[in-house]
């Protein structure tokens, strides 16, 4: 009757040597592989020049284009030139701070974008709509 007990004690001490053994090594994973300087891990944003930072409005001619152009006064601060067409004197909104100009630009070219698409909409569907008569 010893001998069983004596076995099961043998692998008793042995499956405790086995899990203090797995203890001291560490756990292989994906994210634990080691990485080299050339291989970023996640791909870095280039920074946006903000000086002269610009957008071009849509329309077919140039004279009715808006334009939003960032620019720095020698203090630092940042304002926006909004300009209809090539010649046409800006609107100067500001100062803003550096990381509203890119935002705000980006938000009034999207809003013109929205509404050149919802005029040229109106204008194709007024092309097919049938004429309606008046007598």
């Amino acid at each position: 009757m010893t001998a069983p007990n004596s076995k099961s004690d043998d692998s008793t001490s042995d499956d405790s040597e086995i899990e203090e053994t797995e203890a001291q090594q560490p756990e292989a994973t994906p994210e634990a592989e080691p990485t080299t300087a050339a291989e970023p891990v996640a791909p870095v944003a280039e920074p946006i020049d903000i000086d002269n930072y610009s957008k071009l409005g849509p329309g077919p001619l140039d004279a009715i284009r808006f334009r939003w152009t960032a620019r720095r006064d020698e203090s630092g601060r940042y304002f926006v030139a909004e300009t209809i067409g090539p010649h046409s004197r800006p609107l100067v909104l500001g100062p803003m701070r550096r990381d509203e100009v890119v935002e705000f630009i980006d938000e009034r070219e999207r809003e013109s974008r929205r509404r050149f698409d919802a005029l040229k909409s109106e204008m194709t569907i007024g092309k097919h709509a049938p004429a309606s008569s008046d007598s």
